[in-house]
């Protein structure tokens, strides 16, 4: 019984100090968020990079399947999401691609100076992209 007591006691200090973590974790407002995003960035295994300028606008350059995709827009952060919007597709070669005009939308997991994780959902589907700053 006493043991029982003692596995509920711990069991209810966990959650206390969990929930008393999370009421006084706040998300990053989404001025401090456009700071922290402005750079440049390399995504997964350094076939993407992307240029995100102060002005609030962005170039993004990437290889898939031997075809160099590469465009060019603004974008803004709203409510902890990132909001791109295209107005140039340089991208060659292929008919699958992205229009201008396109709007496509990721929600920021976290940034800092060195580290930037975003993620979308289409249709169900999840992706979630780790970037790392770096200097050109």
């Amino acid at each position: 019984m006493k043991k029982y007591s003692i596995i509920g006691f711990v069991t209810v200090l966990l959650i206390a100090v969990a929930l008393f973590s999370l009421h006084h974790y706040k998300r990053p407002n989404d001025a401090d968020l456009r700071k922290r995003v402005v750079g440049s960035w390399i995504g997964p295994s350094d076939k993407l990079e992307l240029t995100m300028n102060s002005d609030g606008n962005y170039i993004s350059k990437f290889t898939r399947k031997g075809i160099g995709y590469e465009f060019e827009g603004t974008w803004m952060i709203k409510d902890g999401f990132l909001i791109y919007t295209l107005t140039t597709n340089n991208t060659t070669n292929t008919k699958h691609t992205l229009h201008v005009g396109s709007v496509e939308k990721f929600r920021i997991i976290h940034v800092n100076e060195e580290e930037l994780i975003d993620q979308t959902g289409n249709g169900g589907t999840v992706s979630t992209i780790h970037f790392k700053k770096f200097t050109k």
